[in-house]
């Protein structure tokens, strides 16, 4: 099952602030541009929130469930590039977490990755060269599941009317497996890349 895409360059859109010393790609709020698209190294990255609309938004109304989404596409034309494991220290990093201005941290809408698959790398070219992760901030169900991974839920309240903002910042890497014996496999990492979107709940 496809589930992904990948990141990004740095350069300013409408809308859209990079601060170049810190590596943070920001959308300010009431920004004309709600998505952070960007590539960087071959790989194309999107973060954004999708309103119950299924639009990308950053402002919501009270009441109203969203869901963060991360994609990411595999540009580079060499075969056999995977994403390794340790793509699920997003948990770790920050992604999906909602913060207040004012009262600070609010939550995350999944505690832990609760997968049984025992494997090492994720295919990322060819068919499979898109990945897309679809987290909701408030889910009814025990689990969900974005294959190949499988969160806890966190039950989260309706947010209350503010401003708020995510941000995670991660170093995405990538393994390229030797095509013949006699090689060696070899690895690219991007990163640190900081994404943060400023929203509002009115």
């Amino acid at each position: 099952m496809k589930i992904f895409k990948c990141i990004f360059l740095c350069f300013t859109l409408l809308g859209f602030s990079c601060n170049d010393d810190e590596d943070i790609w920001e959308i300010p709020l009431n920004s004309n541009n709600p998505v952070i698209e960007n590539i960087t190294n071959e790989v194309k990255f999107k973060f954004y929130l999708l309103n119950e609309q299924g639009k990308p938004a950053t402002s919501f109304k009270q009441g109203e469930n969203f869901n963060f989404c991360l994609e990411m596409e595999n540009q580079e034309k060499a075969s056999n590039l995977r994403i390794v494991d340790d793509i699920y220290k997003l948990i770790n990093d920050g992604f999906c977490k909602v913060i207040s201005q004012t009262k600070g941290v609010i939550g995350n809408p999944f505690m832990s990755v609760n997968c049984t698959d025992n494997f090492r790398t994720f295919p990322f070219y060819g068919e499979d060269k898109q990945c897309k992760i679809i987290i909701p901030w408030i889910d009814k169900n025990q689990f969900f599941s974005s294959v190949p991974f499988c969160f806890d839920v966190a039950p989260q309240p309706v947010l209350a009317k503010g401003v708020y903002y995510t941000e995670f910042s991660h170093v995405f890497s990538f393994y390229i497996p030797p095509d013949s014996p006699d090689k060696l496999s070899s690895s690219k990492k991007i990163g640190p890349l900081t994404f943060k979107i400023n929203f509002e709940i009115n």
